[in-house]
C-alpha cells in the first residue's frame, strides 16, 4: 500500500511476516517480489512490494546472521510501530 508503513520480515527458510505476523502472501504483496535471499547473499531487485520496478523505498533494512523467531519478529515490529529503533546493532 502506498504510503502506509508496513514492516516485513523474511526468514532463511521462506517464511514471511507481516506488521509482526505470519503473512500469507500474495500476487501483490509478497517480500520475494522486491528481495531474495540465496547462499548466504540477499539482493534488493529494485521493485515496489507488487514486483513493479519503481522506486522504492526501505527504512531500517536489519539482516541478522541468525534465525529470528516469531516472538522477536513480533516484538521487533512493536518496538518499531512505536518509534523505537531495533536494536543496538551498528547501523550499516
Amino acid at each position: 500500500m502506498a504510503g502506509a508503513w508496513q514492516h516485513y520480515a523474511l526468514n532463511t527458510v521462506g517464511t514471511q511476516y507481516k506488521n509482526g505476523a505470519v503473512h500469507v502472501p500474495g500476487a501483490g504483496d509478497s517480500v520475494a517480489n522486491w528481495l531474495s535471499q540465496s547462499g548466504g547473499y540477499f539482493t534488493l531487485e529494485g521493485k515496489g512490494i507488487d514486483g513493479v520496478a519503481t522506486d522504492a523505498f526501505y527504512d531500517n533494512m536489519v539482516i541478522v546472521p541468525y534465525l529470528m523467531p516469531a516472538s522477536q519478529i513480533a516484538a521487533a515490529y512493536t518496538e518499531g510501530a512505536a518509534g523505537l529503533p531495533f536494536s543496538l546493532l551498528p547501523a550499516i
